[in-house]
């Protein structure tokens, strides 16, 4: 991901404190699928298809599109995506809010 300011049109600061994380919940999960094969005659002419919904075996730890802020979701080609970067851009920044809050408690 480029991040060069001279690339971006619309640069604008963006006040993060409406974004609560504590709300944020993690997940594990298997990926789901369709498989689907043409089935054919003897002459090769594709006469039906044949779908199989698959489950990966795999289990993955990961966010749900629904539990982040709709900034950080995009189209996944159907599917809504958590967009990883905007949500690190998003927890870097809060990060860098709560280290001068805890500096500030500190003193």
């Amino acid at each position: 991901v480029y991040s060069d300011p001279a690339i971006k049109a619309n640069l604008a600061d963006k006040n993060i404190v409406d974004f609560y994380f504590s709300t944020a919940k993690l997940y594990s999960y298997n990926l789901k699928w369709s498989d689907t094969t043409p089935v054919v005659d003897e002459n090769g002419t594709v006469i039906s298809q044949n779908t199989v919904d698959k489950v990966s075996d795999r289990t993955q730890l990961g966010l749900a599109s629904s539990d982040v802020p709709r900034e950080c979701v995009r189209d996944g080609g159907g599917y809504d995506a958590v967009d990883t970067y905007c949500l690190l851009s998003l927890a870097y920044v809060k990060i860098a809010q709560l280290e001068t809050r805890l500096a500030a408690l500190e003193r």
